[in-house]
This record gives C-alpha cells, sequence and structure tokens, in this order.
C-alpha cells in the first residue's frame, strides 16, 4: 500500500523539486538516516544520509547512500545551469564548497552558530580559554544585536556601517590571535574563521542572507526526532516516500 502511495506522491514531489530549482537562496543541511534493505552497489550499508534545502517558498528533502558531493548534486543538479543559481548557506563541512558547487552560479555562505558552537567546545575542552571564549561570543552576540537593529531599520546607512565596522574589527581580532594564539584549540578555531571568512561576511552586502544556517537545522529536527522513533527505512523506495512526506 504504502509503495503505491509513494508512486501516486511522485509527480507532487517532482513539482516540489522544480519550485526548489527556482528558488534563489537555500539553507542546506545534512543528518543520518538508516535504510536496512537487501544492500547491492547503490545502497551498500545501512548508514544512509536525509539532505534538505530550505529556501523562502518551500523546503525539499532527499536521501542518499552517500555523504558526498553525489548527494549534494542531486539537490542542485549540473543539467539544470541555466535555471538554478543563488546562494547556498550551510555549515563547514567541506563538501559545500567550490570544489563540488559551480561559483559561477553559487555564491557560498557560512554559519556562525556553527562558530560559536566551536568556540564553546574549545573552552569546554580547555578551561584556560573561557576568558577568550566568552569574549568571541560577546563580540557575535554585537553582531546578533547590529543585525536585528538594521532588519527594523533597512535604509539607515549609519546601521548599516556599523555592521561593517564590527565585521571588519573582528576579522582584526582573528588576525591578531592567530599570531600570537592562546591555546591549540583556539587555533583550530581561528583558523576555520579566517578560511571561511567571506562566507561568513555574506550577510553584510546583502541582508537577505542569514548569519547563520538554523533554519535548515530546524527542518532537520522533525526527521531527526522521527529517526528516534521509527529509526529509519526497510528499503529504498520507503526511504524516497520518507523524503517525499518530510517535504510536503
Amino acid at each position: 500500500m504504502f509503495e503505491s502511495l509513494a508512486k501516486l506522491l511522485a509527480p507532487l514531489y517532482v513539482a516540489f523539486l522544480e519550485h526548489h530549482y527556482q528558488q534563489a537562496y537555500w539553507r542546506v543541511d545534512e543528518t543520518r538516516w538508516k535504510v536496512y534493505t537487501d544492500h547491492n552497489l547503490t545502497w551498500s550499508s545501512p548508514n544512509a544520509w536525509l539532505w534538505g534545502a530550505v529556501s523562502a517558498d518551500v523546503t525539499v528533502f532527499i536521501i542518499d547512500p552517500h555523504r558526498s558531493s553525489d548527494a549534494l548534486l542531486r539537490l542542485f543538479p549540473s543539467d539544470q545551469a541555466s535555471r538554478i543559481a543563488g546562494v547556498i548557506q550551510s555549515d563547514m563541512y567541506a563538501t559545500y564548497g567550490p570544489g563540488t558547487l559551480d561559483p559561477a552560479r553559487f555564491q557560498l555562505a557560512k554559519c556562525w552558530a556553527h562558530v560559536r558552537r566551536h568556540i564553546y567546545r574549545a573552552s569546554r575542552t580547555n578551561p584556560a580559554l573561557t576568558l577568550w571564549a566568552d569574549a568571541w561570543l560577546a563580540r557575535i552576540a554585537t553582531m546578533y544585536g547590529l543585525l536585528r537593529d538594521r532588519r527594523h531599520h533597512p535604509n539607515d546607512p549609519a546601521r548599516q556601517a556599523a555592521i561593517e565596522a564590527q565585521m571588519k574589527s573582528m576579522r582584526r581580532t582573528v588576525t591578531r590571535q592567530l599570531n600570537k594564539p592562546p591555546a591549540p584549540q583556539a587555533i583550530k578555531v581561528l583558523e576555520m574563521m579566517a578560511c571561511y571568512w567571506p562566507e561568513l561576511v555574506a550577510f553584510v552586502v546583502r541582508p537577505e542572507i542569514a548569519p547563520d544556517n538554523n533554519a535548515a537545522e530546524r527542518a532537520m529536527r522533525r526527521p531527526a526526532l522521527g529517526r528516534k522513533n521509527y529509526v529509519g527505512s526497510r528499503a529504498p523506495w520507503a526511504a524516497d516516500l520518507a523524503a517525499m512526506m518530510f517535504s510536503l
């Protein structure tokens, strides 16, 4: 019965995908998903991945055997190059990069919530970094406050200038601390910020871009809660049906 339902829902799901292709700003994330079946070359293990892309009009999911560029290119296929272009926002996972996504078509944006998480973890690993972490968390909180202010006064050049000044100050701090890092755990976080800085500040000149990828993580919450209850899917067609239902 459910396999027949998957076939009936397929045209609606395809329409969702077509609408997804027409968007201009996506926030993307992925999480584990189990697919228990008689594994073949396509599904070589039960460890699959649920991928989701959140845009202004539609959220779509796919389930893929891989956590690789092949899966991401199912969401942003190259044969749609004449139509798909815009901003893709993600965490720092390497697959979300110019090696996978055509830089002529896509601007990449990264996530300050993930940076904040790495800062917090560094301080938990090394308590000597507590003051360093607190100072960075305060800088990020100031940044969010300035963004909220700009959102309420979008045409005020003074508020735009305040955001630009804050980000320049944060960038100088990254450079200064890399020259004299407080601890090895801090080096990793500072190097990450320096590496992804252009993507981390994409929102400065484009107010429609968020400073974080939280919308994608929220979209993953319901499937993740479901996974705790029913673990995964028993066949590839059931995985596809799950992706359809999460999307619809």
